[in-house]
């Protein structure tokens, strides 16, 4: 009762159960959208397994099984500086007789072109943001000054320069950056940090 067989990076242990390694990958589909905007610490979510992880002819954890997480900390981008993220927790299994198994996991990736993850921290941060402010200052600038410079001549060209500078500088600033917005449908992959134990009976 004590050997071990291997498939898939998976094993059998002891007491039926299945043994689903540290360092085993997750791809997964968000079930509920998170937004940095309308989320906050504690909030809960879900998601599904995309693709099998198999011992033979078991399905460990099989093709559409859940995983249920929380939201740690949701901030939203500064004003002026500082962008925005989310930090995400998925810590429970669902497994297909209704039972929950306690897992540990990291975000690696997400599959949104304007975001991505921070270390090993399960944050995802937005991208960017700030570069387009800082254009759009410089053509309110530009603006100002071409209209200036058609009523007022050089000094007028001057004068509506820097309105022009400081009604878009103001706009910029009554605005926040980015936000991280993951809709329903985003695909995630995750690593399991410690071992699994998933009961065999659970997944008859």
């Amino acid at each position: 009762m004590g050997a071990t067989a291997s498939y898939a990076g998976v094993r059998h242990g002891q007491n039926d159960t299945a043994s689903v390694p540290s360092g085993t990958t997750l791809k997964v589909r968000l079930q509920d959208g998170l937004s940095t905007q309308k989320n906050s610490k504690g909030d809960e979510f879900r998601a599904i397994v995309l693709e099998e992880v198999r011992l033979d002819s078991d399905h460990v954890i099989p093709k559409g099984t859940q995983l249920t997480g929380r939201v740690l900390n949701a901030k939203r981008a500064g004003r002026i500086a500082g962008r925005a993220s989310l930090r995400l927790k998925f810590d429970t299994l669902r497994l297909p007789d209704g039972g929950g198994l306690s897992v540990e996991t990291s975000v690696l990736s997400v599959k949104d072109p304007d975001c991505r993850v921070r270390g090993e921290e399960n944050t995802i941060e937005a991208l960017g943001g700030r570069g387009k402010d800082a254009g759009a200052v410089a053509v309110g600038a530009g603006t100002g000054g071409t209209v200036g410079a058609i009523a007022g001549g050089k000094k007028g060209g001057i004068i509506g320069t820097a309105t022009g500078a400081a009604i878009s500088l103001a706009g910029v600033l009554g605005r926040r950056g980015r936000d991280v917005e993951l809709g329903s449908g985003t695909e995630m992959t995750l690593r399991l940090n410690r071992e699994v134990a998933v009961p065999l009976a659970s997944l008859r």
